[in-house]
């Protein structure tokens, strides 16, 4: 099978999951029975699974069209958590 097609079928199995896990996850946490405060969450929540799965489809996606770019995203990682735990910091703060 041609990369490119692998990596399009990474990335709309990403999408299409992480929009029905996103939607799934809003809907069970959103009910009545549940406590407010976890129903006020559902839609944050719901968001936050939709792009984590988007993300994991991309990434996967990356991986079969260059490999030397996939084996590079921890150490890029690595490099950016300081900046992202200090930003959550300052949100968190704020």
């Amino acid at each position: 099978m041609n990369t490119w097609i692998s990596a399009v079928l990474a990335m709309g199995g990403g999408l299409v999951l992480g929009s029905i896990a996103g939607r799934l996850t809003q809907q069970l946490l959103g009910r009545d029975s549940r406590p407010e405060k976890l129903r006020s969450i559902a839609g944050p929540l719901g968001s936050l699974v939709f792009s984590v799965l988007l993300i994991a489809g991309l990434v996967t996606g990356l991986g079969f069209i260059n490999r030397e770019a996939r084996d590079q995203i921890p150490r890029d990682l690595v490099d950016f958590l300081p900046s992202l735990l200090s930003a959550v910091i300052v949100v968190i703060g704020a």
